[in-house]
């Protein structure tokens, strides 16, 4: 629903469950498909480059906006 709201270019899986690759992306991207509005039904879903350590970079990157 998400992507409904937000219309964005493209969906990014991180983190450990990338490891599962298509057995993951195959029924994000048959609900998309599904439970998307129809202009938004072929939204990408991509991998992301980072991996397991999405989620570090995330923390770290949210912690650095709130001191600075």
């Amino acid at each position: 629903y998400a992507v409904n709201l937000f219309h964005p270019q493209a969906v990014f899986v991180g983190g450990g469950m990338t490891e599962l690759g298509e057995y993951l992306l195959g029924p994000m991207r048959e609900a998309l498909r599904e439970f998307a509005l129809s202009d938004r039904a072929e939204v990408p879903v991509k991998v992301s480059s980072l991996g397991e350590w999405v989620g570090a970079l995330g923390a770290a990157l949210y912690a650095w906006t709130k001191v600075l």
